[in-house]
């Protein structure tokens, strides 16, 4: 489990720059630190944390593991500033895969998945007629 990362993830020096810069006119790094409730799991070098615990079993895969992890819009900000040049948001892709595999995801995630599946659409709609091209 989260194999494919985990070296680069190691390379997280702490420093801090993925959350708040503070000059050279760069106020937050990450888009929606700000829009939390600012703990340490609510910005990049957290979800290094998280992502390290995970993969070496110190945490169990959960809800609120998820929940966290899903806050992150994957824009890659983090991964353009980062001094120890590790690609973050390609980490947090795939701890984001690992969860949903075993289940752990929003439910409104869930509930457009069924959507989708029964409906063949997102838009909570059936599709009664075929188009005609």
């Amino acid at each position: 489990m989260l194999e494919k990362n985990i070296k680069k993830i190691y390379n997280c020096s702490r420093c801090g720059i993925c959350r708040h810069w503070g000059w050279n006119g760069v106020e937050d790094v990450c888009p929606v630190y700000k829009y939390t409730t600012q703990y340490e799991t609510e910005y990049p070098r957290g979800r290094v944390k998280m992502y390290r615990k995970l993969s070496e079993g110190e945490v169990a895969p959960s809800q609120k593991l998820a929940e966290h992890m899903l806050e992150c819009t994957l824009c890659g900000r983090c991964d353009e500033l980062c001094p120890s040049d590790i690609p973050l948001h390609e980490a947090f892709r795939e701890m984001r895969t690992e969860l949903a595999q075993q289940g752990f995801t929003l439910p409104a995630y869930k509930k457009l998945e069924e959507d989708i599946v029964k409906n063949k659409n997102p838009y909570v709609k059936s599709v009664k007629k075929e188009w005609k091209i």
